[in-house]
């Protein structure tokens, strides 16, 4: 029984990726010469709740529903921090969260809309790229419901200790990289970067390395009733063997 619901859900998850749409890509066609900077994006331990930090993103929907799937991030580290931070247990995993505007994820570093914490496990870690941070591209699988159509904020922090020392940050690129970007925004509620606030409004001027694929609906309850008549189909066949 316990294969029979692994497959179902294999075969729902196929179905809705592969009619996925990229509602944002702020990766794709940058190259080196393009990036400028990276700001920290970052959950640390208690000890240091001030200093955690989430950069984020605009993004605009049009559809009535959407399901977002994966975000991903080209992410980086500097006092300390090392590639292979990514992969050797010091990154504990990955909050993506999804804000209705910039206030709220001022208020707090949790989601208003959509709130999910991924394990490293779960998530795929690209080659180092070589640049001077140790960046990586960070692909995130995530199952967030935007509820209608409209402008949302994004953001990935990296989970991690910052004693014994390292901080995680999320690359940015130069100014107009990407046509209709230009709106990132770092926001640290409790203050320990002294935005004011708990907003820094200076980084608008640049493009966070953020992508975001997810399924329009009713596509995704399309690749539903798809799932749902494969697995009918093969229980036909069985009988009939």
């Amino acid at each position: 029984m316990r294969n029979r619901f692994l497959g179902i859900g294999a075969v729902l998850a196929l179905g809705s990726f592969a009619g996925a749409d990229v509602v944002l890509d702020h990766i794709t066609g940058a190259v080196q010469a393009d990036w400028s900077e990276i700001y920290a994006s970052q959950d640390f331990e208690a000890a240091w709740d001030e200093f955690d930090v989430n950069y984020i993103e605009d993004f605009t929907v049009t559809e009535t529903q959407t399901n977002i799937l994966q975000v991903d991030a080209i992410m980086g580290g500097y006092s300390g921090f090392l590639n292979a931070f990514f992969t050797n247990g010091r990154v504990r995993g990955y909050r993506v969260e999804f804000y209705s505007s910039v206030a709220t994820a001022a208020a707090s570093l949790t989601g208003d809309v959509g709130s999910q914490t991924v394990l490293p496990g779960s998530v795929t870690v690209g080659p180092p790229l070589g640049w001077r941070f140790a960046e990586s591209e960070v692909r995130i699988p995530v199952n967030v419901f935007l509820p209608g159509a409209g402008t949302y904020w994004v953001g990935v922090m990296g989970i991690l200790d910052y004693d014994p020392g390292g901080q995680i940050a999320v690359v940015a690129w130069n100014s107009g990289t990407f046509a209709g970007g230009n709106n990132s925004v770092q926001v640290n509620p409790n203050g320990g970067f002294n935005f004011g606030g708990g907003t820094n409004f200076v980084d608008r001027h640049r493009d966070a390395a953020y992508r975001i694929t997810g399924v329009p609906e009713p596509a995704s309850m399309v690749a539903l009733a798809m799932g749902a008549a494969a697995l009918v189909a093969h229980r036909r066949r069985k009988k009939v063997a």
